[in-house]
């Protein structure tokens, strides 16, 4: 009697609606081609695959495509077809379409140790970069010309070397990059690494500065500023900046030049407790001058008077023995 009940129907309905359910959810070939088409197709093989062909692999944008070990020719990662090989083999390289591959490990291996060899001849060692950074250092502190390093100390190296080393010594020391260019890159890499770390140093501690304005060989003024600072329980004395001043060098432009400078670096003029300059009426007017406009920004600034200025005052009217007296105290001073 069971069979007549409707349960059993009911069971029907129910596995009927399962199976429409499980159709419903089966992906169609339609769907699932789209699905597929949709996402980028890329080939990864190993370069075994097709050195047969004269291809290896090599990396693009993180992509592997195949590049032909005679020519360096690069195809895209959809063209990684045996057909497609054998067709650039065919056209570009006729005389090698019958070779096999044997032939094409050899050359590739040739290859390898050519790229091997020239970026041991090109690239520069650590140590060689080093040695050049000390070599401009030498230059720029003894003011010496930039084309020194080339023209002189390295050949007077190389012979110093040779003597009394020997060897291949003289070869090594050769790959040391000295040239003119060189050593301006050098010097101009340094400047910006003192001035970042100056300006990181100051940024967090207080520090005197010093002003002073003088004329180039050109007749251009310039100013000049030095700064003292306490680091790590040390009195530094440390060059701060150069600028060019406007013909007309009133307090104003010497403040305005100083404060874009230190906007520059991010320093502030709170952090400033102390100002020495020659006395000159555009440095140290009440009204104008360059220490004015400092003091509306800190009023607790100190003031002093640079010894040097002074003394060099006072040598234009000492009689001449003691005039060398004073000379030879300013320099021990110095």
């Amino acid at each position: 009697m069971d069979k007549w009940l409707k349960r059993r129907k009911f069971n029907d309905d129910n596995s009927d609606n399962d199976n429409v359910r499980d159709q419903v959810n089966e992906p169609t070939p339609g769907t699932s081609k789209n699905t597929s088409c949709s996402k980028k197709y890329v080939v990864h093989r190993k370069y075994n695959d097709f050195l047969k062909f004269g291809f290896t692999s090599t990396m693009e944008n993180d992509i592997v495509v195949p590049e032909c070990v005679i020519c360096g020719f690069k195809l895209s990662n959809s063209a990684m077809v045996p057909s497609k090989f054998q067709r650039h083999l065919v056209i570009n390289h006729p005389s090698l379409s019958t070779k096999d591959k044997s032939y094409f490990e050899r050359s590739l291996s040739s290859k390898i140790k050519q790229v091997k060899v020239f970026e041991k001849q090109v690239c520069v060692s650590e140590k060689a970069q080093v040695a050049s950074y000390e070599i401009a250092e030498l230059i720029v502190v003894n003011l010496e010309p930039h084309n020194l390093a080339e023209e002189i100390i390295l050949p007077a190296c190389r012979k110093i070397v040779k003597t009394m080393i020997g060897g291949s010594a003289d070869i090594d020391i050769c790959k040391i990059p000295l040239s003119n260019d060189t050593i301006h890159c050098r010097i101009k890499d340094m400047s910006e690494n003192i001035e970042q770390n100056t300006a990181k140093t100051l940024a967090n501690s207080n520090f005197a500065l010093q002003v002073d304005e003088t004329t180039d060989i050109t007749g251009n003024a310039q100013l000049i500023a030095f700064v003292r600072f306490i680091h790590e329980n040390d009195i530094i004395n440390q060059f701060l900046c150069c600028r060019e001043l406007p013909d007309f060098t009133t307090g104003q432009h010497i403040f305005q030049v100083i404060s874009s400078y230190l906007e520059e670096i991010k320093v502030s003029w709170k952090s400033c407790i102390g100002i020495c300059t020659d006395g000159a009426p555009a440095m140290t007017g009440h009204l104008k001058g360059f220490v004015a406009h400092v003091k509306e920004l800190n009023e607790d600034l100190l003031v002093t008077h640079c010894f040097l200025h002074r003394e060099a005052l006072v040598t234009k009217f000492l009689p001449s023995d003691l005039k060398i007296v004073l000379e030879q105290c300013v320099k021990i001073y110095g």
